[in-house]
């Protein structure tokens, strides 16, 4: 065999073995030798791990959309197209599209936009068209909204930031939606017409319609792992690169048109890697929990009406933009709501305690890290009448004091003695005793100096008088620069308290429920608050906590034939 022919019969091999391990990630070109046709993987950009939303793409309105190959997908009569989306345009203009109307072919679907409202139209068989009609919304206001276009069978849809906001069904018209045109983002491919003006991120395509459910369970998460009917996914987050990577089960990469690398940006769309939410037209009593990978987690309550929807996201790892290095938390957390003048209270619960008062916040991924003052709980900080949406990080600032012990105890009918140790001390300016009766709304009863800076312990002690009443007390350590730190909150009962039985809440602090797990279902439950009011009661071994304003309470439990017995419980 000549030595050149058995060359290329080597070459041929080595090129079969790489794009076969690499078929999955690259879209394959041609390269012809002769009557060999040789498919050789291109390289040109691949998709990072960027936290939160990532990246998004800037569309100019003029000529720059995506390619992303006329491959079908398995998609013939049943499809979702989702994407999060900004502009300020009032145009006609696509969002994502694989649709053809020539007098050869009419079939396809295109997500798009008209005069600000959002519309999923396609074909039904015999090249009929039909459309989901607009929605209420507008989405060209500036702002970031997730919107969705459902077709199934011969109902249409459409979503606006997890809302279904228009459907039409057409009686005996089947959808077509199986074309030989591209399946495009921000155009229509087949007139290279109605180009998007704006920001689009996180497009995902599937073959199945999706219920409002399923859209509003996946809107503010990335989908990881894939499934196979989620068959195009393309989250940009790439930081440059002439191609979008396509993550979804039946992978083509697209072809960027006319961008150049400045339209990689930071997204502001609300995504992280889990979410939970709520809906409906009275949020009031809706209380959202959401933990990260580390323990942390975040609370949302007290939602106004103004807002019908809610997301809570969490993100299980430090933002890509830090706000000063070496001072961001491990995981971070974000709220999108519907509307922008709904307000809502956000609770930062860390699993390692909290490391001081001052919760990092920003708008969005897109946005600059701020430093917030919060009010913190016994083991929480507390944001109130949060507008819109965020985004919330603890600020992890090394403590300036190794606080060691921090103790009170009751030394009188009116006295309360407090004593604290620490290790170390730098830049220490004092420390202040605050009391509160509920647990929760401290006042300062008085400050004692710190030693600056200091590497030996010290101890110090702190007199309450007069402190009749049981409270809570706590300590707040002042740094030179103003930086505060708080101390672990501790009990001390009332002068005229007297020993008795212990009643065991599990658990305590609570927010749903409480249990008593030495009870029997005869026990009768009664709930009182600081003013003696009778807020809940209940029977059993269990009471529901659901709608109760946050504060300390006494819990009281009698059963045929004992005394009652009593427990304080604090509600969060």
């Amino acid at each position: 065999m000549a030595p050149f022919v058995l060359y290329i019969q080597r070459t041929i091999k080595c090129l079969a073995a790489l794009r076969l391990s690499l078929a999955r990630r690259y879209k394959p070109a041609q390269m012809v030798l002769g009557s060999i046709v040789l498919l050789l993987p291109v390289y040109t950009s691949s998709a990072q791990n960027l936290s939160g939303s990532g990246n998004k793409l800037a569309f100019n309105g003029l000529n720059t959309y995506i390619n992303c190959g006329t491959s079908n997908r398995g998609i013939t009569q049943r499809v979702t197209v989702e994407a999060w989306i900004r502009t300020t345009s009032s145009g006609n203009q696509w969002v994502a599209s694989k649709y053809l109307n020539s007098l050869t072919e009419k079939k396809g679907f295109h997500l798009y936009i008209s005069n600000g409202q959002l519309y999923f139209n396609g074909y039904t068989s015999g090249g009929i068209s039909v459309s989901s009609g607009a929605s209420g919304t507008r989405v060209n206001d500036g702002r970031w909204h997730h919107v969705a276009g459902v077709c199934n069978l011969n109902t249409w849809q459409v979503y606006v930031d997890g809302v279904l906001e228009n459907n039409a069904t057409y009686p005996f018209l089947t959808a077509d939606l199986a074309t030989s045109s591209a399946l495009a983002i921000g155009v229509y491919i087949a007139q290279s017409e109605n180009l998007f003006q704006g920001d689009i991120d996180e497009v995902r395509v599937w073959r199945t319609a999706l219920t409002q459910d399923q859209i509003r369970a996946n809107m503010c998460r990335k989908v990881s792992p894939v499934p196979d009917e989620l068959v195009a996914y393309y989250s940009f987050d790439q930081r440059a690169g002439a191609v979008a990577i396509d993550k979804g089960s039946d992978p083509t990469n697209g072809r960027l048109i006319n961008f150049n690398n400045d339209a990689w940006q930071p997204s502001g769309a609300a995504i992280g890697d889990a979410s939970t939410y709520a809906y409906g037209p009275d949020l009031g009593a809706t209380r959202l929990r959401l933990a990260a990978n580390n323990g942390d987690s975040a609370i949302v309550t007290n939602i106004t009406t103004q807002t019908d929807g809610v997301q809570l996201y969490a993100v299980n790892e430090k933002p890509s933009e830090e706000p000063t290095e070496g001072t961001s938390a491990d995981v971070y957390f974000g709220v999108f709501s519907r509307g922008n003048s709904g307000t809502y209270d956000f609770r930062l619960r860390p699993a390692a305690g909290l490391s001081g008062s001052t919760i990092y916040t920003r708008p969005a991924n897109d946005g600059i890290w701020t430093t917030t003052a919060a009010v913190p709980t016994p083991n929480s900080l507390l944001l109130v009448q949060q507008r819109y949406r965020a985004e919330y990080m603890q600020a992890n600032v090394p403590l300036p004091v190794e606080l060691t012990a921090f103790s009170a105890r009751r030394a009188g009918p009116l006295t309360v003695a407090l004593t604290w140790q620490t290790a170390s001390e730098q830049n220490s300016a004092d420390f202040t005793v605050e009391q509160a009766p509920d647990g929760y709304t401290f006042t300062p009863l008085g400050s004692v100096a710190g030693q600056g800076t200091s590497s030996r312990p010290h101890a110090y002690k702190f007199t309450a008088y007069p402190a009749p009443h049981a409270a809570y007390y706590r300590l707040v350590q002042r740094d030179l620069d103003g930086t505060l730190a708080y101390s672990p909150v501790v009990f001390v009962g009332a002068a005229d308290d007297t020993p008795a039985v212990a009643l065991q809440l599990v658990p305590n602090p609570a927010h749903d429920q409480v249990r008593l797990p030495e009870l029997g279902p005869e026990a009768t439950l009664q709930l009182v608050d600081g003013l003696g009011r009778l807020v809940r009661t209940g029977t059993g071994a269990l009471l529901s906590l659901r709608g109760i304003t946050p504060g300390l309470y006494i819990l009281q439990a009698a059963t045929p034939g004992r005394a009652p017995r009593t427990a304080r419980l604090l509600v969060e």
